[in-house]
């Protein structure tokens, strides 16, 4: 019996040294599972962050590329119409009359509407001589125009003629008259080209705007040097001139 009640306490001894090494382990893992726990946790919410700063940078790369986009289509949009406009510049068919308007408007012009811009240095450079011919005849005229008033007038002051002359000549009753004849005739003929002129100026402008004119008129008139001649069989029709039938013949046709 006694030995049977060792055997008994031996045996509660046991058991209950097994349930506090149980506590203990229950006790010492528990810290252990909740640091997994916390570490489970930060990683779940660095994953959150990681996807809540991955949504936030692709919704700004997003943004840039759009924005980029509109940019480029935009610059796209913009050469597109420049491009539509020189060809619309380089193909469109100048309106005659709106030519000739220009051009009377102010010379030069019609030939720039005409896409003929070598016509006009031209123009220019003959406006330029014709006017420096007027202002110098003019300029000729108006001095021996006063040289023969002063030669005729019979005043002794009045003696600016003397400019007139080659130095060392001196104008008496032997060469008066010789002189008045010299200063009418030049007179006249200084005149005579600064008229002339003035008419080559109204003849340049108006030349300015026949030139437009024509030159917008047959803009889209075809010159390409395709001169052809076919020649081919044809039926020549009875007339009331002729008794004959019809009768056949030889057509040519040039083309050009």
């Amino acid at each position: 019996m006694l030995r049977y009640a060792v055997y008994i306490a031996l045996t509660f001894i046991t058991l209950g040294i097994s349930c506090a090494g149980y506590a203990n382990d229950s006790i010492a893992t528990t810290p252990q599972d909740t640091s997994a726990v916390a570490q489970l946790a930060r990683l779940m919410q660095a994953k959150k962050d990681t996807v809540t700063v991955s949504q936030k940078d692709t919704a700004e790369l997003s943004a840039e590329m759009l924005r980029a986009d509109s940019i480029a289509v935009a610059d796209a949009l913009k050469e597109a119409r420049r491009a539509e406009r020189r060809h619309k510049l380089i193909t469109r068919i100048p309106d005659p009359n709106m030519a000739a308007w220009i051009a009377a408007l102010l010379p030069g012009v019609g030939q720039a509407y005409n896409r003929q811009y070598w016509k006009i240095p031209i123009i220019y450079a003959g406006a330029m001589g014709l006017g420096y011919a007027v202002a110098w005849n003019n300029q000729m005229y108006v001095d021996y125009r006063k040289g023969y008033t002063d030669i005729t007038s019979g005043n002794p002051e009045a003696r600016f003629y003397e400019y007139l002359v080659p130095p060392g000549v001196t104008i008496d009753s032997s060469n008066k008259d010789y002189y008045t004849r010299v200063f009418k005739s030049k007179m006249e003929g200084y005149q005579r080209n600064r008229d002339l002129s003035i008419m080559g100026i109204a003849v340049l402008y108006i030349l300015s705007i026949i030139d437009s004119y024509v030159d917008s008129q047959l803009r889209d008139y075809d010159v390409s040097p395709d001169l052809s001649m076919k020649v081919a069989p044809t039926v020549i029709p009875a007339t009331q001139d002729r008794a004959l039938e019809n009768s056949l013949g030889v057509s040519c046709k040039l083309k050009f």
